[in-house]
Parts: C-alpha cells; sequence; structure tokens
C-alpha cells in the first residue's frame, strides 16, 4: 500500500502541476493573443506568390496584411491581373483598381554602336563600372551590358542581347519595377504597357556630339516631330516627349527617324484588360 501510495503521489503531483500550468496558458493565450484579420488569408490566395518585392512588402504574406489594415492598396502589386485585383477590391470592399499595366523599357539602343573610351577589366557589374570614370562607353547616358538587371529580375523578362545592351522581353515583364533601381544610369523605365512608341536614348547632348559617340543615339533633329501629324511629340533636352493620348500609334515618327532611335510597339496586339496578347 506504501509502495502504491508513494507512486501516486508524484503522478497526481505532477497531473496537477500540469492542469494548473494549462490553464494558465489557456489563460494567457486569451489575454495576450492578437485578433487575426481572417481577410489577410483570402487575400493571399488572390496575390500571384510571385513574392518579388516590387511591391514595397517582404513578399505577398506581408503585402495582403498590408492590405488588410488599409495600409497601401492593390495597385502596388504590378504582378496581379485584373481578375485578381477584381478579387482582392472584393474581399476588401472596396473599388477595382483600375490602372493602367505597365512594362520596363531600356533607354538604350547603342550597344555595339557606342564607343567605347577604354578597355574595362573590372567585376562584371554595372555599378562599379560607372564609378570608374563613369564606365568605359563614350556616352555618359549608354547601358554599360553587365546585367545587373537581369540578375535582378525574378521573371526572367531582362537580357543582355548581342549587342551588349539590356533587352526586356514584353511577354514576361510585369512591371514590377524591380529592374529600374539597380541600373545605375536610371535608363530602365516603366512605361504603359499600351504605349504606342518610346525613346531608346537617354543622351541630353546635341545632335553632333550625339553622333560623334553613337551611331544609335537620338540627334535631336525633330523628324519625328514634323512626321507627327497628331502633334503628339515635344522636343525636351534634346529628346521627343510622347503625349500617349494624342498619340495614335501611326508608328510615322519611328520610320523617319534616322538612327533608328525611336521604337514603335504598333505591331504588338493587346486583349481586353490592355495585356499584350
Amino acid at each position: 500500500m506504501e509502495i502504491l501510495l508513494g507512486i501516486l503521489k508524484p503522478v497526481l503531483l505532477l497531473s496537477g502541476l500540469g492542469l494548473l500550468f494549462g490553464l494558465g496558458l489557456s489563460v494567457a493565450y486569451k489575454k495576450l493573443s492578437v485578433a487575426v484579420d481572417e481577410r489577410v488569408e483570402q487575400l493571399r490566395d488572390h496575390l500571384p506568390g510571385a513574392n518579388c518585392g516590387g511591391c514595397g512588402y517582404a513578399g505577398c504574406d506581408a503585402f495582403a496584411e498590408a492590405l488588410a489594415s488599409g495600409e497601401t492598396d492593390a495597385s502596388r502589386c504590378a504582378v496581379c491581373s485584373a481578375g485578381q485585383k477584381r478579387e482582392l477590391a472584393r474581399i476588401l470592399g472596396a473599388a477595382p483598381d483600375t490602372s493602367q499595366k505597365r512594362r520596363a523599357f531600356v533607354a538604350c539602343g547603342g550597344g555595339a554602336d557606342c564607343l567605347d573610351r577604354y578597355a574595362y577589366t573590372g567585376p562584371s557589374d554595372c555599378a562599379a563600372a560607372a564609378l570608374i570614370g563613369g564606365g568605359p562607353k563614350s556616352c555618359v547616358f549608354a547601358c554599360l551590358g553587365m546585367g545587373n538587371c537581369v540578375k535582378a529580375c525574378s521573371f526572367g523578362a531582362l537580357r543582355i542581347n548581342d549587342r551588349g545592351v539590356a533587352e526586356v522581353d514584353p511577354a514576361k515583364c510585369v512591371g514590377c519595377g524591380q529592374c529600374v533601381g539597380v541600373c545605375p544610369r536610371k535608363l530602365i523605365r516603366l512605361i504603359p504597357e499600351t504605349a504606342s512608341v518610346a525613346v531608346a536614348c537617354a543622351s541630353r547632348l546635341k545632335g553632333a556630339e550625339v553622333r560623334r559617340q553613337c551611331k544609335a543615339g537620338c540627334l535631336a533633329c525633330g523628324a519625328c516631330v514634323r512626321a507627327c501629324a497628331s502633334g503628339a511629340i515635344v522636343m525636351e533636352e534634346n529628346l521627343p516627349r510622347f503625349d500617349e493620348e494624342r498619340c495614335v500609334g501611326c508608328g510615322q515618327c519611328a520610320e523617319k527617324c534616322p538612327t533608328g532611335a525611336i521604337r514603335s510597339f504598333v505591331h504588338q496586339s493587346y486583349d481586353e484588360t490592355g495585356h499584350t496578347k
């Protein structure tokens, strides 16, 4: 009997302590727990899951929490399709985001057509090369072609083409903007996905100076302005600026450009959501 009591006492003691600690944890959980917004999981289910960081948050989970708290809105996600944005708006009880989809464009077409000032032998990194006299290219606005933007793109939408210039694949680009911030020359811009034309040059120098440095640069000759019947082009700082609202997408400006610095996208077609087919 004494042996049995000797066994039961510690068992009962431990059971009692377990019950006491369990009750304590239960009370603490109720007192200290933070209410979870059920919409977060619903929102997360309708996000693309790219975790690219283009929205400014550390992945889709963090973005879903920010959406639920009202800290941000669905327009910050460039990867979301029109359908996904409609679902996000429905969950939040907000108006759907109707902002126009954008894509990246590299404002340089020089590459092999742009002269080199010296032979660069440092790390294959645009930012590092730019530190040495502004980089090896004679044009200080030129793409250095070492692929910082390619490495930054989570969607495989960028490559260095055979001319040594960064190039965007419109079919893969989601407009997240991750490539924009890593270019030391600030050559990559987000343009409307339905844009008809864009200038593949960022040089603000005058024509004669541009011609000495690059065969593909904008000469600020004004041929595009004269060719535009809708008056959608004006020259600013020796570069054409396009008014998308007035542009009819005729492509005459690109056709008349003597160096091919204006790129026309009029051959591309779009679906009802404004995405390239």
